[in-house]
């Protein structure tokens, strides 16, 4: 997977000699870190968050394959946790 996030990253940038990628593990949530050089930051990132999304969406479709949950992370990017709604009445 992390290969795929690599390939994807590389073909967006400027700079695909400056595509760092870090593993980081926890259990079976893999969070791929991803740094670029700051001038190609909008460009994974994209306008309203669009390109990023989309990454996140190909590795949304692609967890189940190997058991482990893939997820991305842009430069220092800080994503709050998603809030489980459970039991809303409406």
């Amino acid at each position: 997977m992390k290969q795929v996030i690599e390939l994807i990253v590389k073909s967006l940038v400027e700079n695909p000699d400056k595509v760092v990628l870090e593993d980081i593990v926890d259990g079976d949530n893999v969070t791929v870190k991803v740094k670029v050089a700051d001038g190609d930051m909008g460009r994974v990132i994209g306008k309203g968050g669009a390109t990023v999304t989309a990454i996140r969406t190909i590795l949304k479709n692609c967890n189940s394959r190997d058991g482990k949950r893939y997820f991305i992370q842009i430069g220092d990017e800080v994503r709050a946790p998603r809030k489980e709604v459970q039991n809303a009445s409406y």
